[in-house]
């Protein structure tokens, strides 16, 4: 069984309820105390397609994030380094299945946060609007750039959540628009992860801009290498 398969298969049988960011939060605006994890995978990689098809089998969603300049890129053999993208046909697809298609600006690797946010961010919102035909909530920060012109940017765009590389368990207590990461190392057990959830999963009374209750995020770069099993660690998040 691979590290996400096992994962899934815990969590599920468990009790806890898998989607994607922007369900989460409905779900936990509507009862606080429901055990609820938000999945959210970087990148949106060729590979998804692997972890979807577990999604899938444990009834299962999740946020996809894209960057709007790589999507139906495809590595060559000559670039050992480069990795293949999902196309539009096969975004939308996702889409239509379920899976919450969210923004990672332009190009994921930028550095520079002023050009993301003044470049970037709506535009990568509207192209994926414009082609999916979906409405476009979340967003993730290339690199986890966050800064204070940037959230604005984001709030000013119409996202209601994005979300940072910063690696701690959130509260309601964290800007809706910096979201942190808490990593899961690739020996985490499922039986781990819950216990990490529950010792850190306490009440909160949500203030304005803040998020409605105690939720998860795990967040897999390299959908591929997770689903078959290879030594790549993936991160969760709690908002």
């Amino acid at each position: 069984m691979s590290l996400l398969e096992e994962h899934l298969h815990f969590l599920t049988t468990t009790g806890w309820k898998l989607v994607g960011v922007t369900e989460a939060r409905q779900l936990l605006e509507e009862n606080r105390s429901r055990p609820v994890i938000a999945l959210s995978f970087d990148d949106a990689l060729l590979d998804f397609l692997n972890a979807y098809d577990l999604l899938r089998r444990f009834g299962a969603r999740a946020t996809l994030y894209v960057p709007t300049g790589a999507v139906g890129r495809r590595a060559s053999r000559w670039e050992p380094r480069e990795r293949s993208h999902l196309g539009w046909d096969e975004l939308a697809h996702l889409g239509r299945a379920g899976v919450e298609i969210g923004s990672r600006a332009v190009n994921a690797r930028a550095q520079n946060g002023l050009r993301v946010a003044t470049d970037e961010v709506q535009a990568s919102k509207n192209e994926l609007e414009d082609r999916l035909g979906l409405h476009v909530e979340s967003f993730c920060y290339p690199a986890g750039v966050s800064s204070a012109q940037m959230r604005s940017a984001i709030s000013r765009a119409g996202y209601a959540s994005a979300c940072t590389t910063e690696f701690r368990v959130a509260s309601s207590a964290d800007d809706v628009l910096a979201l942190p990461r808490l990593r899961i190392r690739p020996n985490s057990t499922g039986a781990g992860i819950e216990e990490q959830v529950q010792r850190d999963r306490v009440g909160f009374s949500p203030p304005i801009r803040r998020t409605a209750s105690s939720v998860w995020h795990m967040t897999c770069r390299t959908a591929s290498r997770i689903t078959h099993g290879t030594p790549q660690g993936y991160r969760a998040r709690r908002d």
